[in-house]
C-alpha cells in the first residue's frame, strides 16, 4: 500500500474510533490520533465534511454488507428461519450498539449540509425504490405469499420502525445519566425479549 493511501485509511480510522468513542471528534483530535498533521487532513478530504462524509459511508456500506450476507445466506426452510433471524437480529443491534457515536454523528450533526447528506443517503437506502430495499421485501415475500405487494410493503414499514425504535431512543440517553431507563436495550433479557417479539413480526 502507498504511503499516502496508508495516511488517508489511518486518518479514516482514527476518526471512526472517536466517533464511537465520543460522538464526535474535531481535525485536531483526529490529527493527534491518526499521528498526521492538520494539513495532511485537508490534502487527504479538503474538509472535515468530506472526511465525515467518507466515514458515514463507509459505516452505512458495512451495515448493508451485513444485510446482503444474510438476504443471500438465510435458509429457505421455516423450520431454520426462526433462528437465523433471530441471530441477525441479535448481530444487527450489537453492530448498532458499537457505532452508537457514529450512527449520532450520522442522524444528529451539527453540521446542516451534512445533515442533508445523511438524510439522502439514509433514505436512498432503506426508503425509496431501491434494489437493496427490493431485496428485503422479496425475501420476505419468499416467506409471506399470500400478502400482496402492497401488504408486504407495509410489513417492511412496520419492521422498519421497529428495528430501528430502540436505537433511536437510545441516543437521546447516550449523553445523560438516566438510570431509569424504560427500555434498557443493553440488557440481555430486555433485548432477548425483543428480538423474540421481532421475529414473530417477520414472521406473522
Amino acid at each position: 500500500m502507498k504511503k499516502t493511501e496508508a495516511t488517508k485509511n489511518q486518518i479514516i480510522t482514527s476518526t471512526i474510533k472517536l466517533l464511537r468513542q465520543n460522538g464526535n471528534a474535531t481535525i485536531k483530535e483526529i490529527s493527534d490520533d491518526a499521528n498526521v498533521n492538520i494539513a495532511a487532513i485537508n490534502y487527504h478530504f479538503t474538509d472535515k465534511q468530506t472526511l465525515m462524509s467518507v466515514v458515514m459511508r463507509r459505516t452505512m456500506a458495512e451495515f448493508k454488507t451485513n444485510i446482503d450476507m444474510f438476504l443471500n445466506s438465510a435458509p429457505q426452510t421455516q423450520a431454520e428461519v426462526s433462528q437465523t433471524i433471530r441471530q441477525f437480529l441479535d448481530d444487527f443491534y450489537q453492530f448498532c450498539f458499537d457505532n452508537m457515536g457514529i450512527i449520532k454523528y450520522i442522524l444528529i450533526p451539527s453540521n446542516k449540509s451534512l445533515l442533508e447528506i445523511c438524510n439522502k443517503y439514509f433514505l436512498s437506502t432503506f426508503a425509496i425504490d431501491s434494489e437493496f430495499t427490493y431485496k428485503i421485501i422479496s425475501r420476505m415475500g419468499a416467506y409471506h405469499k399470500d400478502l400482496s405487494p402492497d401488504d408486504l410493503k407495509v410489513k417492511y414499514m412496520l419492521l422498519f420502525s421497529s428495528l430501528a425504535f430502540p436505537i433511536v431512543f437510545h441516543l437521546d440517553l447516550r449523553d445523560t445519566n438516566n438510570d431509569k431507563e424504560l427500555f434498557p436495550m443493553q440488557d440481555p433479557s430486555m433485548k432477548e425479549k425483543y428480538i423474540e417479539q421481532l421475529t414473530k413480526l417477520v414472521l406473522s
